[in-house]
């Protein structure tokens, strides 16, 4: 597995018992559209971090390929992407207050 660092990611769901949570990076490609990169990540206890919070995130990545049928009957792939034994740092509240972040290292 790598080791990932996602700064300024969004959360934009909450799932599991507040073990997991759907983030989004958020970026501006070469053309200057605004582009999202989603991830999942994994905590190994369960913790508060309301939809809309914006942190960095570090941990081990690993990415999974999944193959499915649209409505149509076409085979489709997906990559999930998944963040485990998730790291917090400079974690702001919806609104822009300090939510009081672990500011961990990594490692």
């Amino acid at each position: 597995m790598a080791y990932i660092n996602i700064r300024g990611a969004v959360v934009e769901r909450e799932f599991s018992g507040g073990k997991g949570f759907a983030i989004a990076e958020k970026f501006e490609d070469r053309e200057g559209n605004q582009r999202s990169k989603p991830f999942t990540v994994w905590f190994d206890e369960p913790r508060e971090l309301p939809v809309g919070t914006v942190a960095d995130f570090s941990g081990l990545y690993s990415d999974k390929i999944e193959k499915f049928k649209n409505d149509k009957g076409e085979d489709v792939h997906v990559i999930r992407r998944s963040i485990n034994s998730v790291k917090v740092d400079n974690e702001v509240a919806p609104g822009g207050a300090s939510a009081g972040g672990e500011a961990e290292t990594p490692w």
